[in-house]
């Protein structure tokens, strides 16, 4: 590889920011329980948003400065084109967007 793709990867690629980000440790704890652990590939924007917020009150009992933002614009920035962590879309059938884990992430 050449120096120069390997200074536009480490640049734009979403996996290296998402191990850059301020709050690497918390997001990907978060990404794995809700869905390796648990054997998922696709979860419901309500799941996921309940999860969410159940981690960030778990999470500020000893982490207090640690994602102090709301559950709701976490999600929202995973999804954004900055980000690319998750991957939002419509399934057939349902009322709410279904997040997927990016293969970046």
């Amino acid at each position: 590889m050449r120096l120069g793709k390997l200074l536009v990867y480490f640049e734009t690629s979403p996996a290296l920011q998402l191990l850059r980000a301020r709050n690497a440790p918390f997001v990907i704890d978060f990404l794995d329980r809700q869905y390796k652990q648990n054997g998922r590939i696709a979860i419901p924007h309500s799941d996921l948003l309940s999860g969410l917020i159940a981690y960030l009150e778990d999470l500020r009992d000893t982490y207090p400065d640690a994602m102090s933002g709301k559950a709701d614009a976490y999600i929202s920035d995973w999804c954004s084109r900055d980000t690319r962590w998750l991957q939002r879309f419509l399934e057939g059938g349902r009322d709410e967007p279904v997040y997927q884990l990016t293969p970046h992430t």
